[in-house]
């Protein structure tokens, strides 16, 4: 039988990426290209978005404005720079605000209708405060990293009576019908640190948190007192700080400030000192000076900043004064009327004639911090409210 041969005819079709009369080494020369292409181009255009800072003003100063989300109140960081030390120590150099800067202290309790107030009623005489008038090295709500830990209030001197009530020392903690003062307060104390946080220290030690009666307890030293609030800062007393004993800071990573007779000195965990001077600037272990206005920048210069103050209001001058809106008047602290008084308007608080009031005070008008300008001429310039709070930043 004779055979029959199929012939297969095969049929190639050239790819539609590549034209007619394109050959192999053109198309490696193509994808070669392709491959530069792909590599060089992000590169360019990546050096294309490059942008200085020409001279912006975080190049001198940076800050950080956030809102307390517990207590409402508004907080300011503004670091100028910090400086590197022995042994991994930094000494940053900034400020701190914060806008809660009133509190009311107690004043004293009247009880109407007796021989001494016989035409009054009963109520707490409360006095507002602005800052801490005995203790702030700035104006109220500033504080510097460069500050040493500093004792702002003795609670020690809060008295309460039997029921838990506060009362004044020789008023009204004396009992009706008795002559003698019943009064407790447990020894505690308030420590406000370099951050501008402050913490709230109490005794360790039984026989100084015992209540105690008839009189001021004697303090038995040395006397040390713990964070109340978790932050596991220690602070001890050997001797009474104002007739010459040391206190000493302890922080939680090893580090302490010693402050006495001899100065103020700040000792890291490696041993490394820092000493304050009375110029209020800190000289490191590597003889440098570091203060809030001035402070040593590169090859043996340095770097000022201009502090500028102003009163909250003078009169017919808004260009020397701090207020947002110069129109508004200056108020009194309070309105309440205490016995004998009568009641200024317009009120910061007012009280009337509550069973709490805040007595009728002078017109409130602080100095406050207004500008701050650095080297290169960029400035924060701050105007305030009737309180005396941040109320713009330029």
């Amino acid at each position: 039988m004779k055979s029959t041969r199929v012939a297969a005819h095969a049929h190639y079709t050239r790819p539609a990426s590549y034209p007619p009369g394109v050959t192999r080494d053109l198309r490696k020369a193509l994808a070669l290209i392709a491959l530069l292409l792909c590599v060089l181009l992000p590169a360019r255009l990546a050096a294309q978005n490059v942008q200085h800072s020409k001279a912006s003003q975080d190049l001198g100063m940076r800050h950080n404005f956030k809102v307390d989300p517990v207590s409402l109140s508004m907080n300011i960081d503004i670091t100028f720079g910090s400086y590197k030390g022995r042994g991994g120590t930094v000494m940053p150099v900034g400020l701190m605000y914060s806008s809660k800067v009133w509190r009311l202290d107690y004043f004293g309790h009247i009880v109407g209708g007796t021989v001494e107030y016989p035409d009054d009623t009963v109520y707490t005489m409360l006095t507002p405060v602005y800052g801490d008038p005995n203790h702030d090295r700035m104006p109220p709500g500033w504080s510097s990293t460069l500050f040493p830990p500093e004792v702002v209030g003795d609670v020690g001197g809060e008295w309460y009576d039997a029921l838990g009530n506060p009362c004044s020392l020789f008023d009204s903690c004396t009992p009706p019908g008795s002559s003698s003062v019943v009064a407790f307060y447990i020894r505690r104390l308030r420590l406000r640190m370099p951050d501008g946080s402050i913490h709230e220290m109490r005794a360790v030690n039984d026989d100084q948190i015992r209540s105690y009666q008839s009189g001021v307890p004697q303090i038995t030293y040395p006397i040390t007192y713990v964070a109340a609030d978790g932050s596991h800062i220690r602070y001890t007393e050997t001797g009474n700080p104002d007739q010459g004993g040391q206190a000493i800071t302890y922080l939680p990573d090893g580090s302490r400030y010693e402050q006495g007779p001899a100065g103020i000195k700040f000792i890291d965990r490696h041993g490394n000192t820092l000493t304050f001077n009375s110029n209020e600037t800190w000289s490191d272990a590597l003889g440098r000076n570091v203060g809030l206005a001035s402070m040593p920048g590169m090859a043996d210069t340095t770097i000022n900043y201009t502090f500028t103050y102003r009163s909250l209001k003078v009169e017919n001058h808004p260009e020397l004064s701090a207020l947002t809106d110069f129109n508004q008047p200056l108020h009194h602290d309070g309105n309440g009327t205490w016995h004998n008084t009568l009641p200024t308007y317009p009120a910061l608080f007012d009280s009337g004639t509550s069973s709490d009031r805040i007595g009728p005070g002078a017109i409130f008008n602080p100095s406050v911090l207004y500008q701050i300008e650095s080297p290169d001429g960029s400035k924060y310039t701050f105007t305030y409210n009737v309180y005396g709070e941040i109320d713009k930043i330029v």
